[in-house]
């Protein structure tokens, strides 16, 4: 809990005196594991309710740093850092890659294996700005969802993660 804290005090104070880039509360909530709910963990181990909170940085136009804690698919606290580049606008609509490193993931396999405990994946995303339709005038936020395209633990395409991203970059200034 100190490191989560320490990284997220580190990121909110290089973001309230950065002249440029916004910045985002972080909201997760859901995971939905597609291809197979017990893929290489016991069965009652599987969780979709991966509930978290961060702080998302845009660093310069399209590229975002993420610092987030979240309870993660196997019943752990998990910190995690997420790097995005979003290649594609087109009317509300946002595609992007991210990189992501986290922690939490040390778990028996059903084989008598152990896991790593760092997690490392690439995600292709999709987020919907809702400022296309003017919601909540200077604060509306992105609706967002992620799959996974490469990584440790679980195969590609495994997995659909929710979230959303409030601004805070009004309420900072």
């Amino acid at each position: 809990m100190k490191k989560l804290l320490m990284v997220l005090g580190l990121l909110v104070s290089t973001t309230v005196f950065a002249e440029k880039g916004d910045v985002d509360l972080f909201l997760g909530s859901y995971t939905d594991h597609i291809k197979n709910k017990t893929y290489g963990y016991p069965a009652q181990t599987k969780n979709d309710a991966n509930y978290g909170i961060g702080i998302s940085y845009e660093v310069i136009d399209d590229l975002d740093v993420t610092a987030r804690v979240f309870s993660n698919s196997v019943d752990q606290t998990s910190v995690a850092l997420n790097v995005g580049y979003t290649f594609l606008k087109f009317q509300g609509i946002e595609l992007n890659i991210q990189e992501q490193a986290a922690t939490g993931y040390s778990v028996a396999y059903s084989n008598g294996r152990r896991s790593n405990d760092m997690y490392y994946k690439t995600n292709l995303g999709v987020c919907y700005n809702t400022k296309e339709i003017n919601l909540f005038d200077k604060h509306n936020p992105k609706l967002c969802a992620t799959t996974k395209l490469a990584g440790s633990g679980g195969k590609s395409f495994d997995q659909i993660n929710f979230y959303i991203l409030i601004p805070l970059t009004n309420l900072l200034q």
